[in-house]
């Protein structure tokens, strides 16, 4: 078994051998997450590893579906940013490049959020954290805005090199499962 994230996170390790740990951050229409360590995925004891998108960052903030409040879910999943425009994230991506002030304040406070979330793996994992989902097909051109918030939160360094886009941009839950049958077959030849 494989869940939809850390099949994604196999697909975007699988591109870049250098990378052996991970956090793979998947900004759909929720919010999951996969950690990579060894060249493995980890899925934990219960099969849970990663499940960022239920660890409370505002306290009794926004209800979550899962039941409990303020959780990443509730604030950075695509749909926090397509409820302006009727799910498409495309609109939503449009809207905020022709410069609709609305869309810019959603937008400034989800990369808040986004930076909290990311500056929380961060100091969990110490390892590179991949932004992936809907979201990571549209985040590249603003990936300087969300490290520079991601540094000003973090206590330990200066930069957020560690911070970076997906290289599937589409699919990748699709590609992370055909490739691990791939590689199954290759460890056997």
């Amino acid at each position: 078994m494989l869940n939809d994230a850390n099949a994604a996170a196999f697909a975007e390790t699988w591109l870049n051998k250098d990378v052996q740990n991970a956090f793979y951050l998947m900004l759909s229409d929720n919010v999951g997450g996969a950690v990579y360590v060894n060249n493995q995925v980890y899925s934990g004891d219960n099969f849970r590893s990663g499940e960022i998108g239920h660890i409370p960052i505002v306290p009794n903030g926004k209800p979550c579906y899962c039941g409990q409040r303020g959780c990443v879910d509730a604030y950075c999943a695509a749909t926090v940013l397509t409820k302006l425009t009727d799910g498409s994230l495309g609109q939503f991506f449009s809207l905020l490049k022709s410069g609709d002030v609305v869309a810019g304040k959603v937008w400034k406070e989800y990369l808040q959020y986004l930076s909290e979330t990311v500056n929380i793996l961060r100091t969990l994992f110490d390892c590179r954290v991949i932004l992936g989902g809907y979201v990571g097909e549209y985040i590249g051109e603003y990936m300087e805005e969300l490290k520079r918030l991601a540094v000003a939160q973090n206590t330990f360094e200066e930069n957020a090199d560690y911070l970076v886009c997906c290289h599937y941009k589409t699919e990748a839950i699709a590609a992370g499962s055909a490739l691990r049958f791939i590689s199954q077959f290759l460890d056997t030849i």
